[in-house]
């Protein structure tokens, strides 16, 4: 009885420790947060607005974030966020590897391969991504005058670094290869992003800016990239369910919102739905995502299906899988009661040893015992 009551006592002092800290760092931490994103703001801002080269990076192929409308930048559960935020790598704490198909329209296909290595408080990320398509080529009066191959190559190398164990910092960079039936194009891009998950709550948020870069030439001719400012946050509203929301503004169209709902029905099966709302045709189905996903033990396989009105319909597959011992995760993570025993993400149960910041005060209480 006595041990018992000093436990609680030692998660009360805890508690009257940590949370005036913690309130401090949070209040420093969101003050970098606006900082950066107004950074990001002033960059979107000064791109000119037009048509932009190399749309294929605007493509994401990973299953699970287009079943849930491309609403990703502020979840960040797995190596898929490389397309949407390399800051959200910093909430990774498995090594990772990840497959992915997309059968898109007509004859065009993307297959792209994501990673992710954390490693103390750092997290190294590689992604690529390779499309392909066939076209038609036509003399002046429309006559066919043959087939040819369209090609586009990316490959990514990105990190992450925590400043807090609930603050991540990232970036990547790209290198760009594109073939138009005889003409090549070789370029740079990077992406930078900031991500954050609030201490004792389920709400975690993200920001990123994509494809910063100069512009897409080909022969004489070139095309910005696609510059884009992302900006998104997750709620587990309960602890088997994530409502998701992302705010795109590109440097060549009008600002999106994407919405996002992940329901883990159990163990093994998660089932997932979105809406990109800048689609509004109700009619078709356009704007319309959904998808599911599949846990065995370290094995991982989604599937996403998207309807595109009168172009058809584009199947995504992504299979993965995580390996090695995870990292322990942040002690901040293990204060809130309502996350002890269940979390929506995966990366939930501290590793075996770690010991909850609260019992680290144990001894302060202990005092009580010393006479038994």
């Amino acid at each position: 009885m006595i041990k018992i009551k000093s436990l609680l006592k030692s998660k009360q002092f805890a508690r009257a420790t940590y949370l005036p800290y913690a309130k401090k760092v949070i209040g420093l931490e969101l003050l970098f947060l606006v900082t950066c994103f107004l950074s990001l703001v002033t960059i979107v801002s000064a791109a000119t607005p037009g048509t932009s080269g190399a749309q294929f990076l605007n493509v994401p192929v990973f299953a699970r974030t287009a079943a849930i409308g491309d609403a990703y930048t502020g979840y960040a559960d797995d190596a898929g966020v490389l397309d949407f935020n390399p800051a959200g790598l910093g909430n990774i704490y498995i090594n990772e590897v990840w497959l992915s198909y997309l059968s898109y329209f007509d004859d065009t296909n993307l297959q792209s391969f994501y990673a992710a290595f954390p490693y103390r408080d750092f997290v190294i990320g590689v992604a690529g991504k390779y499309h392909s398509t066939q076209d038609t080529e036509r003399d002046i009066s429309g006559a066919e005058k043959g087939n040819f191959s369209d090609t586009d190559m990316m490959i990514m190398p990105a990190f992450a670094y925590r400043i807090t164990p609930d603050l991540a910092v990232g970036a990547s960079i790209k290198g760009i290869s594109q073939q138009l039936k005889d003409e090549k194009s070789g370029d740079v891009a990077s992406d930078i992003g900031v991500y954050y998950r609030f201490l004792l709550q389920r709400v975690s948020v993200g920001a990123s800016i994509l494809n910063i870069g100069r512009d897409v030439r080909f022969d004489s001719e070139s095309d910005p990239l696609p510059l884009a400012l992302r900006v998104g946050g997750s709620w587990d509203v309960v602890a088997r369910m994530t409502l998701i929301l992302d705010i795109v503004q590109p440097n060549d169209g009008s600002m999106r919102q994407c919405l996002g709902c992940e329901y883990r029905v159990s163990e093994p099966l998660a089932l997932r739905a979105g809406w990109k709302v800048d689609n509004r045709k109700f009619s078709d189905y356009t704007g319309f995502t959904c998808g599911f996903g599949l846990r065995y033990e370290q094995y991982c396989l989604d599937y996403a299906f998207v309807p595109h009105s009168d172009l058809g319909i584009s199947h995504y597959i992504t299979m993965g899988m995580k390996f090695g011992t995870p990292l322990p995760l942040p002690k901040s993570k293990t204060l809130a009661p309502e996350t002890e025993g269940e979390e929506g993400g995966e990366n939930v149960q501290p590793n075996e040893g770690e010991t909850p910041a609260p019992a680290e005060h144990a001894p302060e209480d202990s005092g009580d015992d010393s006479g038994n």
